[in-house]
This record gives C-alpha cells, sequence and structure tokens, in this order.
C-alpha cells in the first residue's frame, strides 16, 4: 500500500509540475512546494472521494445507477469544455460598448 501511494504521489507531483509549464499563471515556487502541494492532494483524495461515494450511494441506487452517469457524463463535459479553454479552441469575444459604438 505505501509503495501504491509513492506512485500516487510521484504522478500527481509530475502532473502539477505539467501543469507549471502548460497553463500560463500557474507556478511553483520550489520543488518542495510541488511535493507539498502534490501531497495534499494525494491525501484529500484519499480521503474525499470515498466519504463522497458513500454520501452518493443512496441517489445511485435510487436511480439505478443513472445519477452515476449523469455525473459522469457532467464530468466528460467539463473536461472538455476546460480542454478547448487550455487551447484556444474557443474563441471569447469581448465588446465593449462606448459613445454608441462597439469596439
Amino acid at each position: 500500500m505505501l509503495v501504491e501511494f509513492a506512485f500516487i504521489w510521484l504522478f500527481t507531483a509530475l502532473g502539477l509540475w505539467l501543469v507549471t509549464l502548460i497553463v500560463p499563471g500557474v507556478n511553483a515556487r520550489s520543488t518542495g512546494g510541488l511535493w507539498l502541494a502534490a501531497l495534499v492532494l494525494g491525501l484529500a483524495n484519499s480521503f474525499v472521494r470515498p466519504v463522497l461515494w458513500v454520501l452518493t450511494l443512496p441517489i445511485t441506487v435510487a436511480t439505478f445507477g443513472l445519477f452515476a452517469l449523469v455525473m459522469v457524463l457532467f464530468g466528460v463535459a467539463a473536461f472538455m469544455l476546460l480542454e478547448w479553454w487550455m487551447f484556444d479552441s474557443v474563441h471569447w469575444i469581448y465588446m465593449d460598448h462606448r459613445d454608441g459604438n462597439y469596439i
């Protein structure tokens, strides 16, 4: 179990490092800070995910799994929107109305 946690910690730190390279405005002050953030995320994921799973289990059973399906579809849609936003596939237009003209 300790080896599995170490792998998860390593891959979380690697993912955070890649985020600092790809996403503008996300920075890590030090390698130690990156490792600490990965540890906090790993611990939160280890404790929060099972609690949320137990809390949503009655809804999932009552809807014969449709609640879980809807949540998965929502997650996929959110991921797609985030990907479009990160890679500039969706272009936002800012319009300012001054003196009756749009700039």
